[in-house]
């Protein structure tokens, strides 16, 4: 059985890890001046991403911690359900002139298409399944009983989140963060329906890695995607890296 599950990992990981082989082959500097802006916008708009989602969503994964509830928890899955250029398509509905929500974000200024907003919101999408996940997984770690004790002394579920469960995940929000922050920098679907290029400063005229490295495949063919990818994955290698560093200093406190 330990063999076997080497081998099928192994197989999993081999075109990854044929991709950083190659790439760091055929690497040129050339390319590397070429990524440079897109890896920035991406490391700035999926870190913004996962800011988002730590302080909307961390309470959303408390609740369904402590009071499961299958119709939200299907609903808060539908992003990962639903293939992610039709996720993008519904951004730009939504925000679009023929709904409500599209007509006062246009009143006010607010434009999602080829935007860093749009950018932001394509990405909070996406990675928020992965981020619930996460943290409901965390809260329902903790010992019910403490829960149990408080809500006798009369705490309702918002003080029991924020006096007696949020202290004691500090290191689970980083983890899940960076974890959606991981699943953030490895989209590609909802970003090149709403924000294929970003107009909007400091970016202006920017593109997000992924579109980057598929614009570089369309027009400069496979050596070169296969170098800028292999910079991507090194990016997103090290995110995921300081996800798992996390969890282990905290075993290690423990």
């Amino acid at each position: 059985m330990r063999l076997y599950s080497y081998v099928i990992v192994a197989l999993l990981v081999l075109p990854t890890f044929s991709v950083i082989f190659y790439g760091l082959l055929w690497n040129s500097p050339s390319i590397v001046d070429v990524m440079l802006t897109p890896i920035v916008l991406t490391l700035a708009a999926s870190g913004l991403a996962a800011l988002c989602l730590s302080l909307v969503l961390t309470p959303v994964a408390f609740y369904l911690s402590m009071r499961p509830n299958a119709v939200l928890e299907a609903l808060v899955d539908v992003p990962a359900s639903v293939p992610h250029p039709v996720m993008g398509i519904g951004i730009l509905l939504l925000f679009s002139e023929y709904t409500p929500i599209g007509q006062l974000a246009r009143s006010l200024g607010l434009n999602v298409f080829d935007t860093f907003l749009g950018l932001l919101l394509a990405l909070v999408t996406v990675s928020a399944p992965v981020y619930v996940r996460s943290m409901r997984e965390a809260f329902s770690a903790l010992p019910k009983e403490q829960f149990e004790v408080f809500s006798t002394l009369g705490f309702g579920l918002w003080r029991q989140f924020v006096n007696v469960a949020l202290p004691q995940v500090k290191a689970s929000v980083l983890n899940s963060a960076l974890t959606a922050m991981g699943r953030a920098i490895s989209e590609f679907g909802s970003v090149a329906i709403v924000a294929y290029y970003v107009l909007t400063p400091p970016f202006n005229g920017a593109k997000y890695a992924s579109v980057m490295i598929y614009d570089i495949f369309s027009y400069q063919g496979l050596q070169a995607a296969v170098a800028a990818s292999a910079i991507l994955i090194v990016v997103g290698l090290l995110v995921s890296t300081a996800a798992r560093a996390v969890i282990f200093l905290k075993r290690m406190k423990q």
